[in-house]
């Protein structure tokens, strides 16, 4: 996609800002069209850049050139939910971003470590990565579409009340602490009657630290799960996706006995992890064979794509692959 640069974040002074900070300030608020921030690769160590305003582009140099980096985590006394420790806050609706990185480099022993909080509904995030430990990536609310994207983790990595898909992303699992277990997704729904769901759909779940000649994630030592319920209508799907040996064959891990009450499906995935034969014996755990069911996670029907990525310039399929 090609967009229309308005103005230029360079660390070297050459371009019209310094900071993304300067020039997210310097943004206008509901603008009738698309306000791009073209931002020099670069490493960006800023105090909680907030994205307020709608209609704003993030567009970068590529992944791990133009970088957005914190270090808070909850253990320097921060709190997740009022999100201080966070790097980025998406709030503004419409907001895209591409060809960039977040980042939380905090030691793994710093638990909750966020990237990037998104609020924002309609957002995009295309060909970008997430990278960090646990709750690397904080999809609270809104409808949020991410595309050929990666997300690095190891507990809870995948977390939040959105309606978010992921599409063709590459979600890579890290190695935890000593003695925990990885966990990709921890969707947050409270309410039943809402239609919030995580939906990862044609994507990659493989080990995020290969090592020559063998896998640094032993199976028989680490367990990965493929996520666990957040909150107690927590809400998931795993589609059409790749599923390397690392995922447990359980699949699933229980969390506070709200897997009673949790939604979780499996449609069409393939790979050594795929196997559904072992899977958990929840209430409303299913790995379904009917296209019509799965398609309630799809880009039209979860997050009404189709009424507004075209406008985004950014590729995705509709319905199922």
């Amino acid at each position: 996609m090609s967009s229309k640069v308005n103005v230029t974040v360079s660390q070297d002074g050459r371009g019209n800002f310094r900071t993304i900070t300067e020039a997210v300030k310097n943004a206008p608020f509901n603008s009738s069209e698309r306000y791009v921030i073209y931002i020099k690769a670069g490493f960006y160590m800023e105090e909680m850049v907030v994205v307020k305003q709608s209609n704003i582009m993030f567009l970068g140099d590529g992944m791990g050139k133009t970088v957005m980096r914190t270090t808070r985590s909850s253990v320097d006394g921060q709190n997740i939910q009022q999100s201080a420790n966070l790097d980025s806050v998406i709030q503004g609706s419409d907001f895209i971003a591409q060809d960039m990185s977040f980042q939380n480099t905090a030691a793994i022993e710093k638990y909750q470590a966020v990237a990037l909080k998104n609020d924002g509904d309609k957002s995009v995030f295309y060909r970008c990565s997430f990278e960090g430990h646990q709750d690397t990536l904080y999809v609270n609310q809104g409808r949020q579409f991410y595309r050929e994207c990666e997300i690095s983790g190891t507990i809870d990595f995948i977390f939040g009340d959105a309606s978010a898909v992921f599409q063709k992303c590459t979600i890579k699992v890290r190695t935890p602490i000593k003695g925990e277990a990885n966990v990709i997704t921890a969707q947050g729904r409270e309410n039943v009657n809402l239609n919030t769901a995580i939906s990862i759909q044609d994507c990659l779940i493989i080990n995020g630290e290969p090592c020559p000649g063998m896998p640094c994630l032993d199976p028989q030592v680490v367990k990965t799960y493929l996520g666990r319920p957040w909150m107690k209508y927590s809400r998931t799907m795993i589609m059409q996706s790749f599923i390397d040996f690392l995922v447990d064959p359980a699949g699933w891990l229980p969390h506070e006995g709200k897997e009673k009450t949790c939604t979780y499906r499996e449609f069409q995935n393939r790979g050594p992890g795929a196997d559904t034969s072992r899977r958990v014996r929840w209430l409303d755990y299913k790995a379904i064979d009917d296209p019509r069911e799965a398609m309630t996670y799809t880009v039209n029907s979860l997050i009404q794509g189709d009424e507004w990525i075209p406008a985004t310039g950014v590729p995705y399929v509709s319905g199922l692959i």
